[in-house]
């Protein structure tokens, strides 16, 4: 899955290319509940900040998706540590556990490259706000990670034949 994780990088560096064309010399940057803009910033500033923030995002992802496995699941809060931590199952838990940062950061960057995508088009009509995009980003990043976390600690981690 890390190269998944790699694929949504590429294709948020490519929103951004895409969006800095796209984008107007004052950019929305924040929208109240409903969605409207109530803050501007210039194009320069938010494409700089949107690229440093991705970037950060996209490393710390990466190291992590090579450290928390190398670290072991004896340093980790998880369900059933005991069996994870047997050396016949060390193997399994580190693929497990790096496919599970991987989507973490899949799901962040895809939030990113659509939160791009949709201030590029909030910013094309400066009465036009976030849009359906940006709040179906947002809830769908929140629903997808919630549905994930309670996935992994209710029956991911959990050895076969044990309830």
């Amino acid at each position: 899955m890390i190269w998944l994780f790699r694929l949504s990088v590429a294709v948020y560096l490519v929103c951004l290319i895409v969006g800095s064309t796209m984008l107007p010399d004052q950019v929305p940057v924040r929208f109240d509940a409903d969605g409207d803009p109530t803050m501007l910033r210039a194009k320069s500033v938010v494409m700089i900040s949107m690229l440093i923030i991705g970037l950060l995002l996209a490393v710390v992802f990466e190291v992590l998706v090579r450290v928390v496995p190398a670290r072991g699941g004896d340093r980790l809060g998880l369900p059933y540590r005991d069996h994870w931590i047997r050396p016949q199952n060390e193997a399994r838990f580190r693929r497990m556990i790096a496919t599970d940062v991987a989507f973490f950061g899949i799901c962040t960057m895809s939030l990113l490259s659509l939160l791009v995508v949709a201030a590029a088009r909030a910013g094309e009509d400066a009465g036009r706000g976030l849009g359906r995009l940006g709040v179906v980003a947002v809830l769908g990043f929140a629903l997808g990670t919630l549905t994930w976390l309670v996935w992994m600690f209710t029956s991911r981690y959990r050895p076969a034949g044990r309830r």
